[in-house]
């Protein structure tokens, strides 16, 4: 049969796994769908991504599809991680031996290992694709879906919650071959319990911090040109509520259909490998990624000084001595990274942002892009040479 056009749009692009969502033009529904059939393609599509897809148990109802006990495996090494019970609702034919699903069921989750119980209210994906084997677009062949959400998860003991989070959400516009696609993820409502730390030093640091439980939230934004292979993050923010916000950007080059489609060919030829052989052959094909600019940054809600004091305390000093030490010891450290420009610049950044806490940015945006295996050779030869090939500067209170 003849393939006909495809118009996709509200993907999700994930490095992982499912990364996109489409609409499409397809033909009818069959009468019946080979449930067996639809997951052996998704498990081919899970495993241009490295990952391996077992089941229990695959069983048909009209046009729904049932996996009973999926589990995936990361690497070959690597035990395999259950993921439960799915169901794949209204599922459809589309072009090249591929699959469209309305709708991926997550079932609830409720189990209990070593005493410690996971809770999981479950979740859904939107409109999902599963690249059938005549389809031969990397990106397609990535997995494709609209939305997806998952519902609030609990981790306890016997004596109480450890961790809790309300609920993530995740969305993608429009792909097209050449586009440009947009994406953004929030993670809501999570509390993490200090007091259940492990390490009694680390549970005794938190409390002296006035951190016996942590709140935040994680939002994220970014776009794809497919065209040009330029993809940004434009932001990746972790708020936690009375302390700090660390966000982080990026903006690179050279990540093309065709760089996805070369990792896809590489996790399948390495599949029998060990984990360091694979991450040899993909540190290979990063060198084809150049940097426009990366960014990381510090926005203060408290913390700062938090620690500030509790540092004062353990030395017997207060605030502004512990600061005054700090400023004495920046270009003693400073110095070992062989660029005097650099190293002035950054101890009065810091100095400022000690001094009256806001913001503290540090970020590389060279003039014109930098190959990544440029910046290799350089960190192997002159590593001092790092900060004035990427440009790097810092700022605080900005």
């Amino acid at each position: 049969m003849k393939d006909k056009p495809m118009i996709f749009s509200r993907p999700l692009l994930s490095a992982s796994a499912i990364a996109l969502t489409m609409t499409a033009f397809a033909p009818p529904a069959l009468a019946d769908i080979d449930g067996a059939d639809v997951f052996e393609q998704l498990a081919t599509q899970f495993a241009l991504q490295g990952i391996k897809l077992e089941a229990a148990g695959v069983q048909t109802n009209g046009d729904d599809v049932a996996i009973a006990g999926l589990k995936m495996r990361a690497t070959p090494e690597t035990d395999p991680f259950p993921l439960g019970d799915y169901v794949l609702e209204n599922v459809t034919e589309a072009d090249g031996g591929s699959y469209l699903v309305d709708r991926i069921a997550i079932a609830p989750i409720s189990q209990t290992t070593d005493g410690v119980t996971v809770e999981f209210e479950g979740g859904e994906i939107n409109d999902y694709l599963i690249a059938g084997p005549q389809v031969s677009d990397p990106i397609l062949r990535s997995g494709l879906f609209e939305s997806a959400q998952a519902g609030a998860l609990t981790i306890s003991d016997a004596e109480g919650t450890i961790f809790s989070m309300e609920g993530a959400s995740t969305t993608m516009d429009g792909y097209e071959p050449g586009g440009v696609m947009t994406f953004d993820a929030n993670v809501d409502g999570m509390v993490a319990d200090m007091t259940k730390l492990p390490e009694a030093q680390a549970r005794e640091t938190m409390a002296a911090l006035g951190y016996e439980e942590l709140r935040g939230t994680v939002t994220s934004k970014g776009s794809w040109d497919t065209g040009t292979g330029r993809l940004a993050l434009d932001e990746m923010i972790y708020d936690v509520d009375d302390a700090a916000s660390l966000e982080m950007t990026f903006d690179i080059g050279g990540y093309t259909p065709e760089l996805v489609g070369a990792m896809q060919q590489m996790q399948l030829q390495m599949a029998e490998q060990n984990s360091e052989a694979m991450n040899m052959a993909m540190l290979g094909l990063m060198q084809q990624i150049e940097i426009n600019a990366i960014s990381i940054e510090i926005r203060d809600d408290s913390l700062t000084n938090r620690i500030l004091d509790f540092v004062g305390e353990q030395q017997g000093m207060n605030r502004a001595n512990v600061i005054a030490m700090a400023k004495g010891v920046l270009p003693i450290g400073l110095a070992q990274l062989q660029d005097p420009a650099f190293a002035a610049e950054a101890t009065a950044a810091i100095g400022q942002f000690l001094d009256d806490p806001g913001t503290l940015r540090i970020a590389a945006e060279p003039t014109s892009a930098v190959p990544v295996a440029q910046i290799m050779a350089v960190a192997m030869s002159a590593p001092q040479a790092l900060i004035s090939t990427l440009a790097v500067s810092i700022t605080a209170n900005r």
